[in-house]
Parts: structure tokens; sequence; C-alpha cells
């Protein structure tokens, strides 16, 4: 491509990828990725320790966080005082080459994953593949679900690490209001 100025005949119909994509030459080979989103180390607790205390996010959380973000020149961060404080550093290995499969160690806290967990029980999310009644479909081969960013803080937080991790703009990972970004197809 570099020498010739040609595309590779892979590349036909679609346009080149236009995101960042980790390298992965050789088998082990790291990354080092540093994140301002930190691992939560607790839950907000009502005042009687009984249930977790959050709300949804809507699109007047973001937009505050993009104005206090360009304020102050910080991402910031959702429940402060329930997180660690500075910032984190993931290490992406490289454990296949081709396809390109990379492990990914101290992404998620035990208490995040604690939370996502509680969250696929309590909204009754379920495998993919299965019927209404909770029976597996023939062939059914994915055991994924979605849990939406705009749940929780701490999946938003998540999807912040995500996005820092890939190296894109976090608000490519949202839904949009129909006044932003528009060329993008996120629904």
């Amino acid at each position: 491509l570099a020498k010739t100025q040609r595309s590779w005949l892979s590349m036909f119909p679609r346009p080149m990828p236009m995101h960042h994509f980790h390298e992965a030459n050789c088998f082990g080979q790291a990354h080092v990725i540093k994140t301002d989103q930190t691992h939560f180390t607790s839950l907000p607790i009502d005042r009687k320790g009984a249930q977790e205390v959050w709300r949804m996010l809507d699109y007047a959380d973001y937009d505050r966080m993009l104005v206090e973000s360009k304020k102050n020149g910080k991402t910031s961060l959702h429940l402060p005082q329930h997180r660690e404080k500075g910032s984190l550093e993931m290490t992406m290995k490289a454990i296949s080459v081709t396809p390109r499969i990379f492990e990914i160690d101290n992404f998620l806290s035990d208490i995040e994953a604690d939370h996502l967990l509680g969250m696929a029980k309590k909204y009754n999310i379920t495998e993919a593949g299965n019927n209404a009644n909770g029976k597996k479909k023939k062939n059914a081969a994915t055991t994924n679900a979605w849990i939406r960013r705009e749940m929780s803080p701490i999946v938003d937080a998540v999807y912040h690490r995500a996005a820092d991790l890939m190296n894109i703009d976090e608000s490519l990972l949202r839904h949009r209001n129909e006044h932003e970004h528009t060329e993008l197809a996120t629904h």
C-alpha cells in the first residue's frame, strides 16, 4: 500500500479502517494503556445499607461531563468517592496474531464484575439464543447480552475505560440524540 498507493483487495468495497488498531506482531506483545477511569472500590449504598443507590444517566449528564472536561482539561468521573485515586494502567497482551486477540488484565474490579452480574439478574438479561421460556434454541451458539451504558454510572465508567483502551472517542460508544454526529449510525 505504501509503495504502490493501491488498496488491498480485502479492502474492497469497504473504506480503509478509520480507528486505531493495536499491533499484534508476535505472541505476548504487550501494550500498556493509561486511563483516568479507575476501578470502583465500593458501591454507593443507601443509608440503611440495603441496596445500591444510583440512577440512570441521561443526555444532560453527558453534556455536563463534556463541559466539566473542557473547563478543567480532565475527564469527569462519576462517583469519585467510590473509586481508586490517580490513574489506572491496563496491559493488553497479544494471545493471537491472526486474528488479533488480546488478553486484558485488570480491566474490571471485583466490585464492577459483581455489579454487572447483579444488573443482569435484576433486569432479567438472559443468554442470546434463549427463547421466551428460557429454553435453549437449537443451534444457538452465542452467550452474550448488552447492558446499556446509561443504566448506571459504573457501566458508563466501563464503557469509558473501553474507549480509552481502544483509543477512540467515548461518544462513539453511546446512543446519540438527533443533533449529534448524525453521520454515525449507532441506533
